[in-house]
């Protein structure tokens, strides 16, 4: 889609109730109050669900701050059986099915690709199929869409053209800093800024946790796993601080470092997990930087899947999903405390490090407890450095997957 905001014109819809071309008439009013009102709402492609209404009160919904992929759903009277949707006096489509939404086939929806502009949108609902029969409501209602929270100049680069920048800019671009803490206890971490930052807007946090060979005080946790592999988050060709993976998921992006002394530390039920706390807390709290806490992101591989697991449990009320990677935390008491959080586990059946049963345990309990949203990705052949590099390499949908979530109000 187009980057921009979604505006809601405050002028109220124009209902035709009865379907007689008019709005606003008094057979218009008596529709209504027999159930014939139409009203749209924002439907989330990727995660299934409604997250808006559009309200002609509400001001604006910037595209930075809603799901990346969304369509329009149109609540009608139950009698509907077909719903028509215009854009500008075209036709775009016609759904026979309830729940109703546009550019929907056989059960799922394409996303709404809409670049900047102000759209029309026209909505009926119909007693038949096809768009046939009666008409039992209309809808009639602006939607503006502006650039705002984007860059409005993005050009978008060729592959060559990202791995060049990749090489060059993205141990500059996640600024090395020291958070101190309240007791004086020293964190190294990396810190990214979006290229492109409006004001007018609140961007997601992502965190990222790393694994035990990347301990220490260096600081380059965001560059290699161990002696095996490179961090494809960070340095592959689909790096989340690239531009063209920025311009379609615009966020700041945090990265601490777990010290190596003693050997015994780790992130799980660690100071270095009270210190990240404490650093993720000062950020969301820094009022110099536009931060939606409602948008905190987290994942971590290894040491760090396991300390992604026990984050959540520590603060289940912070993270808007969490993506946690071959870790070792199988605590199966504790998925009732986070079940609401939505997952996505990865791990492979030839982990050499960390056995697939922790998360098979893991996700097996969070099903259990009725998470609505539990995801899980079990590779078979990958070792385990290899399902890092894969998932963050390979999988399309996995960015999309986490920056369509919201925190629960």
């Amino acid at each position: 889609g187009g980057s921009g905001a979604i505006i809601v014109d405050a002028a109220p819809p124009a209902i035709d109730g009865d379907g007689d071309g008019a709005s606003g008439d008094a057979t218009d009013a008596a529709t209504a109050d027999a159930g014939g009102s139409v009203s749209l709402s924002l439907f989330n492609v990727i995660v299934d669900a409604t997250v808006k209404a559009f309200d002609p009160i509400t001001a604006d919904l910037n595209r930075v701050e809603m799901p990346p992929r969304f369509t329009l759903q149109a609540n009608v009277p139950v009698a509907t059986k077909s719903v028509a949707f215009q854009i500008g006096g075209q036709r775009i489509s016609v759904d026979d099915a309830a729940p109703f939404r546009m550019n929907e086939t056989a059960g799922a929806a394409t996303p709404w690709a809409a670049a900047a502009g102000s759209y029309d949108l026209t909505v009926t609902a119909y007693a038949a199929t096809g768009a046939q029969g009666a008409a039992l409501g209309n809808l009639t209602q602006t939607v503006r869409i502006l650039a705002t929270g984007m860059d409005p100049n993005f050009v978008a680069q060729t592959d060559a053209q990202n791995l060049a920048w990749i090489s060059q800019n993205v141990a500059t671009a996640l600024v090395p800093k020291t958070f101190t803490s309240s007791t004086g206890k020293t964190m190294p971490y990396r810190f990214y800024t979006p290229r492109f930052v409006s004001t007018a807007v609140k961007y997601p946090l992502f965190l990222f946790l790393h694994g035990r060979a990347e301990r220490g005080n260096n600081n380059e946790t965001y560059r290699t796993l161990g002696t095996e592999g490179t961090n494809q988050l960070f340095v592959g060709p689909r790096s989340i601080v690239a531009p063209n993976m920025q311009q379609q998921f615009p966020s700041f992006v945090v990265v601490p470092q777990c010290a190596a002394i003693p050997d015994s530390e780790i992130w799980k039920g660690s100071d270095q997990e009270q210190l990240a706390f404490e650093l993720l807390d000062t950020l969301l709290k820094d009022p110099s930087l536009p931060l939606d806490p409602d948008r905190v992101y987290i994942t971590g591989l290894s040491m760090g899947g396991e300390g992604t697991w026990d984050f959540v449990v520590q603060r289940p009320t912070t993270f808007a999903c969490a993506v946690p990677m071959s870790g070792l935390f199988n605590d199966t008491s504790k998925a009732p405390l986070i079940k609401d959080v939505p997952f996505w586990v990865f791990h492979s059946l030839a982990d050499e490090m960390n056995g697939v049963s922790n998360s098979q345990q893991m996700v097996a309990a969070m099903m259990k407890a009725g998470a609505p949203v539990i995801k899980y990705t079990q590779y078979v052949t990958e070792l385990h450095v290899a399902t890092f590099m894969r998932a963050w390499s390979m999988e399309p949908d996995l960015l999309p997957w986490i920056f369509a979530w919201t925190r629960p109000k």
